[in-house]
């Protein structure tokens, strides 16, 4: 209480003093007590109001956030990804109560005309990595068709994720004709989706595609420069 600014600053590692506490483990009136006091910094993309919904403090704890910064209730978090999460994005995904969902929903009326990826782009990342059964993810497909070109939060593209859990060649070739600049796109570790075939023993006729498709994509963000490229059947 002396001296709450140096809730804003900065330790010689760059870490705030709601990270070491967060990390220690520091009670929930002492998180609470620098959450407000600096309620508009962003620690790995979220502010104060996406970690407390986001680790599981209690109502009070959230709604005492939003109302030290009702402005975050319409602020979008993402760090590696395509998608942008709203607040009350993650108060539906992680089940919050009702009374935290309508007082997010009352500062940000908007939240509920904005997309919510955990429907949409997350959702088809899940399907995937669950191996869930073809027609539950080509009928995602089907309805967010757009979902099939965005990263997830760990940055791996639609294609990769299928590839690595060795997806059916109705999947692949589905994600492969929507979005194919995917397959000159490397993930966090460097490896290509070639790589991804050849170390799982795929399709030969998936291999032949992906090495014959010759669009460059842009240095700078990624995006495609032209289209050329089939998938060989």
């Amino acid at each position: 209480d002396a001296y709450p600014d140096a809730a804003k600053e900065k330790m010689n590692d760059g870490r705030l003093p709601i990270e070491v506490c967060a990390k220690n483990k520091a009670s929930e009136d002492l998180m609470l007590a620098l959450y407000k006091a600096d309620p508009k910094s962003r620690v790995e993309g979220l502010l104060p109001l996406g970690r407390v919904l986001t680790d599981g403090s209690s109502d009070d704890v959230v709604l005492a956030v939003l109302q030290a910064y009702p402005e975050a209730a319409s602020a979008t978090f993402s760090t590696k990804c395509d998608v942008f999460i709203l607040p009350l994005h993650i108060a539906h995904e992680d089940e919050c109560s009702d009374k935290v969902k309508k007082a997010l929903l009352d500062a940000y009326p908007g939240a509920e005309e904005e997309e919510n990826p955990f429907k949409t782009t997350l959702r088809l990342h899940k399907l995937l990595e669950d191996t869930e059964p073809d027609e539950d993810v080509l009928e995602l497909i089907k309805n967010y068709p757009d979902a099939v070109g965005k990263r997830g939060r760990d940055g791996r593209r639609p294609l990769h994720i299928a590839l690595m859990h060795k997806a059916s060649q109705d999947v692949t070739s589905e994600l492969f004709y929507a979005y194919p600049q995917a397959a000159k796109e490397r993930m966090e570790d460097g490896r290509l989706p070639i790589q991804l075939c050849a170390e799982r023993n795929m399709s030969k006729d998936l291999m032949l595609a992906l090495l014959k498709y010759d669009m460059p994509v842009s240095i700078e963000d990624g995006t495609p420069v032209e289209h050329s490229g089939s998938w060989i059947a």
